[in-house]
């Protein structure tokens, strides 16, 4: 639940980046405001009842919320670039121990 507090976080960061040169980064808000409701959505789901549907559909929005990422890695600097990658890191190292097929 603590990740997906810092996702909630961190979505309004992006939103207020300063670095807004890349054609990536115009709505970088509508997207991931989109991919932390479908991370928050499945991974509540999840959480209640861990049956192998929930658990694709948490891999899923996992998987959608970090190629997210990585495409506004460009928008960001500073701390909230570093921020932004540790958290990646962090996502993909739950996204490999899920067990559902």
């Amino acid at each position: 639940m603590k990740k997906i507090i810092l996702l909630i976080v961190l979505s309004f960061v992006f939103a207020c980046s300063s670095n807004d040169d890349s054609p990536n980064c115009a709505d970088v808000s509508d997207e991931g405001i989109a991919a932390v409701e479908a991370l928050l959505t499945t991974g509540i789901a999840f959480a209640g009842d861990q049956s192998n549907s929930n658990c694709l559909a948490y891999k899923t929005a996992l998987e959608n919320y970090i190629a997210y990422s990585q495409s506004i890695l460009d928008c960001l600097e500073g701390t909230d670039l570093s921020e932004l990658q540790t958290e990646i890191a962090e996502l993909q190292l739950e996204l490999t121990n899920l067990s559902c097929s």
